[in-house]
């Protein structure tokens, strides 16, 4: 991973958590970073760093019945809470148009409660 303090004029290189495949990402403020990635045979897991980077802390991101694959978007919002986008299931046959749904934490991402989607009009 590499960070600038500067707007882009100078880089450093950071320790990441040692993650395999890095899905998404989220800032919130200067220091707080979040991660929604996987590691082999680890599953997947949400990394969430205080202090830019510096210390690593992760926790699995329990959705049950979901993957991280499924994962179209993640939002850290002004107010702190976490926000996963998930599509329907593609790889069923046929392939699920609806099923997407939406989860948000309050917690840094310990605990994910299924959001309520308005039905299109």
């Amino acid at each position: 991973m590499v960070r600038s303090t500067d707007g882009g004029q100078t880089w450093e290189r950071k320790k990441g958590p040692g993650v395999f495949s890095i899905f998404h990402f989220g800032l919130h403020g200067k220091n707080d970073i979040y991660l929604v990635a996987s590691r082999v045979l680890a599953g997947e897991e949400l990394w969430h760093s205080r202090d830019g980077g510096a210390a690593w802390q992760k926790s699995a991101l329990n959705l049950p019945g979901r993957s991280v694959h499924e994962v179209a978007a993640f939002l850290v919002g002004a107010d702190g809470v976490l926000y996963l986008g998930l599509r329907g299931e593609s790889n069923k046959v046929p392939p699920l148009v609806f099923g997407g749904a939406l989860y948000r934490s309050t917690d840094h991402g310990s605990n994910w409660s299924r959001a309520r989607l308005l039905a299109p009009c």
